[in-house]
């Protein structure tokens, strides 16, 4: 089974907020040394960062067949 390329619109921007919502009231308790909330944290950093990367790679190939 073949896995479908990614697409980033609007439903990026609804998982980016979602993500940093997770992370927004996590932090607290995460801070607080719970392990819990620190993994969630995370978990939900190392998302964000996969879409930016992703976003940031789309945004030099649409360069790259602009010209």
């Amino acid at each position: 089974m073949t896995q479908q390329p990614k697409t980033y619109n609007i439903n990026t921007m609804d998982k980016r907020k979602e993500l940093t919502d997770l992370i927004a009231n996590h932090q607290p308790q995460a801070d607080a040394g719970h392990t819990g909330s620190k993994q969630i944290v995370m978990n939900a950093q190392m998302q964000l960062d996969e879409i930016e990367s992703n976003a940031k790679a789309q945004m030099v190939l649409i360069s790259l067949f602009a010209c």
